[in-house]
């Protein structure tokens, strides 16, 4: 199955679910961040160099962010 998006939002928006996750995940651990912000990290950190990902992919760099990336991030915004 090769899924083909229109757009990053329409990407995005697939995505919502398992940034929610994440998101929920981060809450427990005591970060702050909202779904725009992991979205964010991960484009301009984990994908910043990387083409023609799969939605698998994707999804497992979205659950296998660490909490050292994500203090990186944060510390540099």
């Amino acid at each position: 199955m090769n899924l083909k998006f229109n757009s990053e939002e329409e990407l995005y928006e697939k995505l919502l679910p398992a940034l929610r996750s994440k998101n929920r995940e981060l809450k427990f651990a005591g970060f702050k961040m909202t779904e725009e912000e992991i979205w964010k990290l991960l484009k301009e950190h984990v994908w910043k160099n990387k083409k023609d990902l799969s939605i698998s992919n994707i999804v497992s760099d979205i659950f296998s962010l660490t909490t050292t990336e994500i203090d990186s991030f944060i510390n540099s915004n």
